[in-house]
């Protein structure tokens, strides 16, 4: 239930099942099943912010799964761990999280979830101005996802090569990338991007930008912002008190920054 209510982003009654599951696997002395819910209640306090308490989570799993030679859980719990300290402006750190995780998961060749830590780096790698090694990672998660099948999450990755492409000033590439994702979206769903919120900003950010001198791309522009602002809306009313509220919009920047920015809109 715990899982079912994440994807669906119902994540309080996800962390509700995730601890009552917890609680049982803790009494019996399930320890799989105690890394395996605390990993994922790890990565449930991640997508709402509360980053202490995920760190928690997933600093619990890492030590089971080590212990148990779970290299699967061991990737996992470091990419979310990586994923915590990007939001909290600690790139390097970050990026040390991805690289062990990394290993770990090529080992087992694993590419979905490898598909996932080169995205994440990919990220982080553009924040802190190392823009080859972010081409590297994002190119490798994308080929990854291609030999999956994995087309949502896809667009993520191709989220990143949009935002290092403009952070270069290669704005006909930018926008060539951000043609293919709304063209998936359109036909698709936002359903299956790992962060869709995210994706709209990046999307907004290109089009808006490269705008200026293409003003035909306003409309577009507009397109992912209202369409992101709805889905941060819809989120938002899942979410179960004023505080959990609070640190999905400032805690994650991505879904702060698009809000202000469709507010700005609606008051100028």
């Amino acid at each position: 239930y715990g899982v079912v209510g994440m994807d669906l982003g119902h994540f309080a009654e996800a962390e509700s099942y995730y601890q009552q599951a917890l609680d049982l696997a803790h009494e019996t002395g399930w320890r799989f099943a105690e890394m395996y819910i605390l990993s994922n209640l790890g990565g449930t306090r991640f997508e709402t912010g509360d980053f202490e308490g995920g760190r928690e989570a997933l600093t619990r799993a890492l030590h089971i799964a080590e212990e148990t030679g779970d290299k699967r859980t061991q990737g996992n719990s470091l990419d979310t761990l990586g994923l915590i300290a990007h939001y909290q402006g600690h790139f390097a750190q970050a990026l040390a999280y991805y690289d062990r995780a990394a290993a770990i998961l090529g080992a087992i060749e694993n590419k979905r979830e490898s598909g996932y830590v080169l995205t994440h780096a990919g990220y982080t790698a553009i924040e802190l101005g190392r823009f080859d090694r972010a081409r590297v990672a994002l190119n490798e998660a994308l080929q990854l996802r291609h030999e999956l099948d994995a087309e949502a999450l896809s667009m993520d990755t191709l989220a990143g090569l949009a935002l290092l492409a403009m952070n270069q000033e290669q704005l006909d590439e930018a926008t060539a990338i951000v043609a293919t994702i709304r063209a998936y979206i359109r036909e698709n769903g936002p359903e299956g991007i790992e962060l869709p919120i995210l994706v709209h900003l990046i999307a907004y950010r290109v089009l808006d930008k490269a705008s200026r001198e293409d003003a035909s791309l306003l409309n577009h522009a507009q397109e992912f912002l209202d369409d992101g602002h709805a889905l941060l809306e819809k989120r938002l009313q899942r979410l179960p008190d004023e505080e959990t509220c609070r640190r999905f919009l400032h805690n994650l920047p991505y879904n702060h920054e698009l809000r202000q920015l469709w507010l700005a809109q609606q008051n100028g």
